[in-house]
C-alpha cells in the first residue's frame, strides 16, 4: 500500500542524516542507531571511515577528503548528534570527540 511505501521511504530517508530530517519517534530511533557508529569507540570509528573510502574509492582521495572534512564540519556544527535523550547521553561525547580528532588530524579546524 502506497501509505507503507511511504512510511518506509521516509525511513529510510532520515539516514542521510540531514538534522531535522526525523520527526516521528520510529525515524528518530532508527537515524540515532544508524548514528551511533559516529559515537562508537574510535577504532571502531576509524574502521568504519576505511569502509566508508571503499564505498567512495571511485573518487580521488582529494576528492574524498574534501567531502570528509565538509561532511565532518557539518557534524561538529550540530548541536546535538543524536534525537533521543538515550542516544545522545550515550553516544553524543564519543561522536563529537571523534569528529573533532579526525578533523584535527586531517589538518582541518571544526
Amino acid at each position: 500500500p502506497l501509505e507503507l511505501r511511504t512510511e518506509v521511504h521516509d525511513l529510510i530517508m532520515v539516514t542521510l542524516h540531514t538534522p531535522g530530517l526525523a520527526k516521528t519517534p520510529d525515524q528518530m530511533l532508527l537515524a540515532d542507531i544508524d548514528w551511533m557508529m559516529v559515537g562508537s569507540p574510535w577504532e571502531q570509528f576509524m574502521a568504519n571511515k576505511t569502509m566508508i573510502r571503499f564505498e567512495y574509492s571511485a573518487y580521488s582521495d582529494e576528492e574524498f577528503a574534501t567531502g570528509r572534512i565538509a561532511f565532518l564540519k557539518s557534524v561538529a556544527a550540530r548541536d546535538s548528534q543524536y534525537y533521543l535523550p538515550l542516544f545522545e547521553g550515550k553516544y553524543g561525547a564519543q561522536a563529537r570527540s571523534n569528529v573533532a580528532r579526525e578533523l584535527a588530524e586531517m589538518g582541518a579546524s571544526v
